[in-house]
């Protein structure tokens, strides 16, 4: 990249928490032999508290932002946790809180961590043929948290579910060899197999993953589908079966049974695959490794096309010409685009984008600006995707005073996100509000596994502190800290 600002790959680096979806009407699945659960043992509250599974849940995922490659772009965010979110609202256990993420690899892998976090890699999400597999695995995952299958499993091995993770969130602070076994122990892969899931667990979360996916309006049949698909991979590739089938054992029964499960449910027709064909162009094209290559293979695509390219696909070769400098060809491509779809933000975005990247920084955020204002009632749900690529593209360009009340407002609707967070302690600093500027570069510490470069952050704002409200409140979080480092044995 040499010297050149590279406004999108700053922005890409940025991530937003999402609000889920209005509440869906359920409807109930009816009950058959193939929808009676195993009994699987104890009740979940007898091996660790609602607060202690968050509690360790949330500090697993502030310390792996520092080993695993999270997907921060705002609008493929919304995306995985709008399917998220109505899968969990249709499960078994809709007062759940859930976080979906998405994590930058090629594997074919997705996880569930306690408290509610889950996440899918971007090689899944890319195999998956429609929203509804997509949703399969998400729904698989919910299970896997409602019903408690990693603490269950500790127990079962007579560990202590708390000083199990413990050890783990420490390992994971370390990085390297260390940490690679930290997160595969998480995610219920392997350290001696005390954490990979049993049939039971497996059975248990085919059966309810089923029902929440049926009751939210998806295919069931896309479960057993998508269990297909990842098999045929597997013969296909050298590398042998997919993290998730690793994980997540998976037998001819286990398929079998799934398929039966799915035959006592009515049919439904596959989901609408805008969002989904849009979300999987953009990862295409904004997480391809060898720009070159796929810029190739698009254009290939586009060629062999006997009519007209569909959307998704241009809109995936606008973004690839980004990626590859060729700006003029990019802004072609988006504004025919925005020609045949002139309300779509996202493409809107896209040409903002493009604009930012070859350097015209005045036209890029005007077009920001212009979209900000122009947001309908319709595209409410895309205000806060907006005012962060607007917010970042101030900070790049050094327009501080304008972003500092952007990303405020930004700060409190998403308050665990990182990046905000970074790019606050920036606006404050270069405003010369030191207090400030250390108290959000704190807050991006803490939110990303810092916990020693956090604590120092918050000491310094408290030698600056004057008011009750601000000692207060960094005091809290000097508290929050040193609570973290008990748990993981730190001095």
């Amino acid at each position: 990249m040499g010297n050149k600002t590279r406004i999108y790959t700053l922005l890409a680096a940025t991530s937003l928490a999402v609000t889920s979806l209005s509440c869906l009407t359920v409807i109930p699945a009816r009950a058959t032999d193939y929808d009676q659960l195993p009994d699987l043992g104890s009740s979940s509250a007898t091996i660790i508290s609602a607060r202690e599974e968050q509690m360790v849940g949330d500090d697993f995922i502030r310390r792996s932002r520092q080993q695993l490659d999270f997907v921060n772009d705002p609008e493929l965010l919304i995306f995985i946790n709008e399917v998220g979110h109505r899968v969990a609202e249709a499960s078994n256990h809709p007062e759940q809180s859930f976080n979906f993420y998405l994590i930058n690899d090629d594997s074919l892998n997705a996880f569930a961590v306690p408290g509610g976090h889950i996440a899918v890699h971007t090689g899944l999400l890319l195999e998956a043929e429609n929203e509804d597999q997509l949703a399969s695995v998400l729904a698989h995952e919910v299970a896997h948290v409602t019903q408690h299958h990693i603490a269950r499993g500790i127990e079962k091995s007579k560990g202590n579910i708390l000083t199990t993770l413990a050890t783990v969130l420490a390992a994971a602070a370390l990085g390297g060899q260390a940490a690679q076994a930290a997160l595969v122990y998480v995610n219920a892969s392997a350290i001696e197999k005390r954490l990979s899931y049993s049939r039971e667990f497996e059975r248990e979360a085919d059966s309810i993953g089923i029902r929440s996916l049926y009751a939210a309006g998806y295919s069931p049949d896309e479960m057993p589908g998508f269990f297909r698909t990842l098999q045929r991979w597997s013969r296909i590739k050298e590398s042998g079966a997919p993290e998730f089938l690793r994980s997540h054992p998976l037998t001819i029964s286990r398929i079998s049974e799934s398929a039966a499960r799915t035959e006592n449910y009515p049919d439904v027709p596959l989901a609408d695959q805008t969002n989904f064909n849009y979300a999987k162009a953009k990862i295409r094209a904004m997480y391809a490794k060898n720009i070159p290559s796929e810029l190739a293979l698009i254009e290939s695509e586009i060629t062999e096309t006997e009519n007209a390219a569909p959307a998704d696909l241009r809109f995936a070769y606008s973004l690839i010409l980004m990626r590859a400098n060729k700006y003029d060809q990019a802004r072609a491509e988006i504004a025919e685009l925005i020609y045949q779809f002139p309300d779509h933000v996202g493409y809107k975005l896209a040409q903002s984008d493009i604009e930012l990247e070859a350097q015209n920084y005045d036209l890029g955020i005007a077009q920001l600006s212009e979209i900000r204002q122009n947001l309908s009632d319709n595209w409410s749900h895309y205000e806060q995707t907006v005012d962060m690529y607007y917010s970042n593209a101030l900070v790049l360009t050094e327009r501080f005073a304008d972003a500092i009340p952007v990303l405020r407002k930004s700060i409190r609707k998403s308050p665990d996100e990182p990046l905000f967070h970074i790019m606050l302690a920036r606006a404050y600093g270069e405003s010369d509000e030191r207090l400030k500027a250390y108290q959000s570069r704190g807050e991006y510490h803490y939110l990303s596994g810092n916990l020693g470069f956090a604590q120092a952050q918050f000491k310094q704002a408290a030698t600056l502190a004057t008011s009750y409200y601000d000692k207060a409140s960094i005091q809290a979080r000097l508290e929050d800290i040193k609570r973290q480092f008990v748990m993981l044995g730190v001095e």
